[in-house]
């Protein structure tokens, strides 16, 4: 096997923050051990109670061991492999993408506001079948891609493509893209090495931002929660009668929640009997028809798979009976939980996305994109969430197709 280790470049430059990234999903999942070790009730998606003799220990075990090993010497191994790679792109192909990016963010926002759709915890229905040409389009994972190319080049156009993606998620009620966006700015500030009072001035503005996440966090809740009743004067209760300790303590604690996936396993494996026997007679689909093109296919050749997993879940074990209080995920180990056939088929699958995207990453942008498919390896991978870490490669194949499209200036 051939091997390529460039001896200076941005994905090695950053490795900081990644590691930085990676305790800090580790550590919520250690804390969510404690907690429901402590309590013996679930800490995530599902409200209820722990089985006593559900192996909490051993569970949390395996999660901190696959993410180390996926997102540390696995990883490690795809970035090793010799594969072309583009390490300088021309700045006329930065700027003619960056204005396909700004048409298709206005399209998509303008859009999203007359619909309704793709708003968080709205009809997923709405917009017709308009809506299946923003699934084939994914705008906001091709502004992420375009936004490392552009921020690495310095230029000026991404802040207006920085502007409209942070209104668009705003619209729509979404606040995890600050995670994404945070991890982009802290690799190129550690990538930069030098402090500059320009630096200093960009942290000073950017510390109010810090400071008021716990408030969009909690803005946000109390707002699809009035969007979803029609009670809008009980939205102005909530933020007359703020707490701001209470505010603070409950976006940590929730930060940790909604990081981890700790709970989920273990809810999983405790119901493990019962979903098993559902996919055995395709009621619950398994992980490889998660994703645009499988779904795709399986409507054109009329082939019921089962319902998506996460969906599953949420309706039958919570929607029903309980309330949700993080965002809904199966985790990694959980398909290694229903037998060794499939369990074995689950890593070969999972370790394919990731060279598909490390691949894709080279032949774009190379060190840089790599370093952000690292993080949507970390978010969604590790996390269960096929759907959107393939709506990523989706965004990659449509960057990659469009940098080859010979219409730049030099």
């Amino acid at each position: 096997m051939n091997y390529h280790i460039p001896k200076k470049n941005f994905f090695y430059e950053t490795k900081l923050i990644r590691n930085f990234f990676l305790v800090l999903y580790m550590v919520s999942n250690v804390y969510s051990f404690y907690k429901m070790d402590m309590m013996g009730v679930y800490v995530g998606d599902f409200v209820s109670y722990i089985d006593r003799h559900t192996p909490l220990l051993l569970l949390l075990i395996a999660v901190v061991i696959s993410y180390y090993f996926i997102c540390g010497p696995i990883y490690s191994f795809f970035i090793k492999l010799k594969i072309t790679d583009v390490n300088d792109i021309p700045c006329g192909k930065i700027t003619t993408l960056g204005k396909l990016v700004v048409f298709l963010q206005v399209a998509y926002l303008v859009f999203n506001f007359f619909t309704g759709s793709n708003m968080a915890g709205g009809d997923k229905g709405s917009g017709e079948w308009l809506r299946f040409i923003w699934l084939l389009i994914p705008v906001d994972y091709m502004f992420y891609i375009y936004y490392v190319m552009a921020r690495g080049k310095r230029s000026s156009l991404c802040r207006l493509n920085l502007l409209l993606f942070i209104l668009s998620q705003l619209s729509r009620g979404w606040l995890g893209w600050i995670l994404v966006v945070s991890y982009i700015e802290l690799c190129f500030y550690v990538s930069n090495n030098s402090f500059k009072i320009k630096t200093l001035l960009y942290m000073i503005l950017m510390t109010p931002l810090v400071v008021m996440l716990p408030f969009l966090f909690y803005f946000k809740v109390a707002l699809r929660d009035a969007l979803l009743n029609q009670n809008f004067s009980e939205l102005m209760f909530l933020i007359k009668s703020v707490d701001f300790s209470v505010v603070f303590s409950i976006f940590l604690e929730s930060l940790f929640y909604r990081l981890q996936h700790l709970s989920n396993v273990v809810f999983i494996y405790e119901k493990l009997g019962d979903i098993s026997s559902l996919i055995d007679f395709n009621k619950v689909a398994v992980f490889y028809w998660e994703g645009l093109p499988q779904q795709t296919f399986a409507k054109i050749t009329g082939f019921y798979p089962g319902q998506d997993m996460h969906l599953f879940l949420y309706d039958y074990y919570i929607n029903s009976s309980m309330d949700s209080e993080t965002t809904l995920q199966t985790g990694f180990i959980s398909w290694l939980l229903f037998g060794p056939l499939l369990s074995v088929f689950y890593v070969l699958y999972c370790l394919f996305l990731v060279f598909i995207s490390v691949y894709l990453s080279k032949r774009i942008y190379s060190h840089h994109l790599c370093s952000l498919t690292w993080f949507f390896v970390l978010g969604y991978i590790m996390n269960g969430w096929f759907n959107a870490f393939i709506f990523y490669i989706q965004a990659l194949i449509m960057i990659y197709m469009v940098m080859k499209v010979r219409m730049y200036p030099k």
